[in-house]
């Protein structure tokens, strides 16, 4: 019994630690793409912006455009929020804009608008 909890805890466990984004942008015409660790759960930048991306409030990369982000998965099913936010090539804040993961349920963000703050009255 202790040997099949241990190993059930190394596959839960394997394959939940990292943080890999890569552009479309870098790869040469005709050229394969890189090797990078898969994920069921994705984020692709589809703005015209640099985004800083955070999940469940914790900072975890910067995504640029044309760029793919594999989110990690929790374990036992949980979900996680996924929150990015846009800035300018000046630095000036654009906007955010938020995704719910289920995870169970495989499915890529594509990040295609962010929401402007609202102007103060």
């Amino acid at each position: 019994m202790k040997t099949l909890t241990s190993l059930l805890a190394a596959v839960l466990l394997s394959g939940c630690a990292y943080n890999y984004p890569y552009s479309h942008s870098s790869i040469g015409a005709g050229a394969a793409p890189p090797e990078v660790p898969s994920s069921q759960y994705t984020i692709v930048n589809n703005t015209d912006y640099k985004l800083a991306v955070y999940q469940d409030g914790q900072y975890i990369g910067d995504l640029n455009v044309g760029g793919v982000f594999p989110v990690r998965g929790g374990m036992l099913w949980r979900n996680t929020v996924v929150t990015v936010t846009g800035t300018d090539p000046d630095g000036r804040f654009i906007g955010s804009a938020s995704w719910k993961y289920q995870f169970g349920i495989p499915e890529a963000w594509t990040v295609v608008s962010l929401n402007a703050p609202r102007p103060r009255r």
